[in-house]
């Protein structure tokens, strides 16, 4: 009998422990789907708004990528950090 339990619990494919580590898994796997789901939302209401928008097309390229107009400058300030 001991050592059925044994083999059951520890040893055997469907383990205790193995159901734990799998349980942890699953945890891991649903939080990554979360995180995912909740960008593809950010990121599909950006896409709408720039599909929908000049002025955030202008916005998205001014701020992301420095674009600028030909009559602009472009001032970029960069935080030194200190140690």
């Amino acid at each position: 009998m001991f050592l059925f339990a044994l083999l059951v619990g520890v040893v055997d494919e469907n383990s205790f422990l193995n159901r734990y580590y799998h349980q942890k898994e699953i945890r891991e796997l649903k939080s990554e789907i979360r995180r995912y789901t909740d960008q593809y939302e950010r990121d599909s209401e950006r896409l709408r708004n720039l599909n929908s928008s000049h002025e955030a097309i202008v916005k998205e390229a001014r701020e992301r990528y420095l674009m600028k107009r030909s009559n602009e400058d472009v001032f970029v300030f960069v935080e030194e950090v200190e140690d």
